[in-house]
């Protein structure tokens, strides 16, 4: 047989009600907070790597990074920092949309930041920034650069290596996802 409750508890029966709720409640924020993600903002933030892969491997591999944000779309042509163990560095995603930004890094084995972003798995968090960067793509043949804009443009012909295939590879994409958009695009 339990013990009785205390006078207290039993001559208002609204009293463990209340405090069952209260537990339910605290328990609510706390999840929530803990598993909140942040947007991305001129300050770092952590974010949670939900995907990586390995494109190729070799002596200097590819990985892509897909990390979880809470932000809807990033201006394409834009980049943001990572920061790690005290290093930071310009990354242009390559898709940045539907609240996840993916990332697509070449490792150099004597690199200062992609060997520590090669040991990154799914689970760890990746502190950030962003968007910085002054070019932008906003859509049907129009460029920004700062404060000048381009529009009308009907053909773009892009030439570009190395770190320079990402924000091409943005573009390219966000011409492809817009049906309004007629812009021919060639890349070499």
């Amino acid at each position: 047989m339990s013990p009785p409750l205390p006078y207290f508890l039993s001559s208002f029966p609204a009293v463990p009600l209340a405090c069952g709720l209260f537990v339910i409640v605290v328990t609510t924020v706390l999840i929530y907070h803990r598993t909140r993600i942040p947007t991305l903002s001129s300050a770092y933030a952590s974010f949670p790597v939900i995907s990586r892969r390995v494109i190729n491997g070799g002596d200097r591999p590819i990985i892509a990074l897909t990390v979880k944000v809470a932000t809807g779309t990033l201006p394409t042509m834009s980049h943001v920092k990572i920061r790690k163990d005290g290093v930071e560095k310009s990354y242009t995603p390559t898709r940045f949309d539907g609240g996840v930004c993916e990332l697509m890094i070449r490792v150099y084995p004597d690199g200062v930041l992609t060997p520590k972003l090669f040991k990154v798995g799914v689970g760890d968090k990746l502190s950030i920034k962003g968007p910085t960067g002054l070019h932008r793509y906003e859509g049907p043949g129009t460029f920004k650069n700062g404060r000048k804009r381009i529009s009308g443009v009907k053909k773009i012909g892009m030439i570009s290596g190395g770190t320079g295939v990402t924000p091409m590879m943005q573009v390219i994409n966000h011409i492809i996802r817009d049906e309004k958009d007629s812009t021919k695009v060639g890349l070499l």
